[in-house]
């Protein structure tokens, strides 16, 4: 029953992706209502899969207590920000498009010594969240903004970090275009996100019209792992806020989509990754 569910939700999600402000409104909401859910000490405060591999695991168990519960998830934006030790963030600034709760900026801003590391989401409730959670880090600062219209002049940044967020964004050529517009030359735009596998080639090429690819890599394995080893920690999350005395058949249903976005097994996201019809890619682009 639950992945019969999760089917129809996707061929539903599916279906309004097709129409960019539905896409763009749809997403607002959902964040702004994840966001409003949360409390002051959320139970998580990264908002993607995680990365794990054999020879790419170099998030330390001695990170602040904020991320303790949130390594894998950590260790995907250091791998990210940082094309795996190749680019180094000390004293540059930084700017992350699509930061959510802001675990992700806020690790980076103390584990990476960077002067300045600017975040910013489209949803206005996330970026409220982001600035409770982490209030007096310093060197960091949560903005609203729009992927699509980065509120920055040219030439502002040294490196830009955008990791599973993009996939949300209606017009992704617009977003690349405003991120080769800010970045200083000689700065990094440094990115992962998952994409159908028909769609991938397309996104590769919006990254090379506008930055030189350094390097391109599909982690979809990786992150699979850290899903799977995540998938305990999330399901309790999801089941502990559970209706309760509801018949079961009403229970799923109120639970499929926030299972479907924790991609749990059996969902479709999770099933896709899997089958290879969805890929995850990590990329390192440069600006000349």
């Amino acid at each position: 029953m639950f992945s019969f569910l999760t089917s129809i939700l996707i061929s539903v999600l599916n279906l309004l992706y097709s129409v960019s402000w539905i896409k763009k409104w749809g997403w607002k909401i959902w964040y702004n209502m994840l966001a409003r859910g949360a409390g002051s000490r959320p139970a998580f405060t990264f908002m993607n899969y995680g990365y794990t591999s054999s020879t790419n695991n170099a998030v330390s168990t001695t990170v602040s207590s904020e991320f303790q519960n949130e390594l894998l998830p950590a260790n995907l934006y250091r791998y990210t920000a940082t094309a795996g030790g190749k680019i180094a963030l000390l004293d540059k600034v930084v700017l992350e498009v699509g930061s959510g709760r802001g675990g992700g900026a806020a690790y980076l801003c103390q584990t990476h010594g960077p002067k300045l590391v600017l975040a910013v989401d489209y949803s206005f409730d996330a970026v409220m969240l982001a600035r409770t959670i982490f209030p007096e880090v310093s060197g960091l600062s949560f903005l609203q903004g729009d992927a699509e219209h980065l509120p920055f002049g040219p030439e502002t940044f040294d490196v830009l970090v955008n990791v599973e967020s993009s996939h949300c964004y209606p017009h992704f050529e617009k977003f690349v275009s405003e991120a080769a517009r800010v970045l200083r030359k000689g700065g990094f735009f440094t990115f992962a996100d998952f994409r159908q596998k028909e769609d991938m080639q397309q996104t590769l090429d919006c990254l090379s019209k506008y930055f030189t690819v350094v390097e391109s890599e599909y982690i979809t394995e990786g992150v699979l792992q850290a899903m799977n080893l995540e998938e305990a920690r999330k399901r309790w999350m999801i089941e502990r806020n559970a209706p309760k005395n509801l018949p079961p058949f009403i229970t799923n249903l109120l639970l499929a989509p926030f299972k479907l976005f924790a991609g749990l097994n059996g969902t479709a996201v999770n099933n896709a990754l899997k089958d290879g019809s969805w890929q995850y890619v990590r990329v390192l682009c440069s600006k000349q």
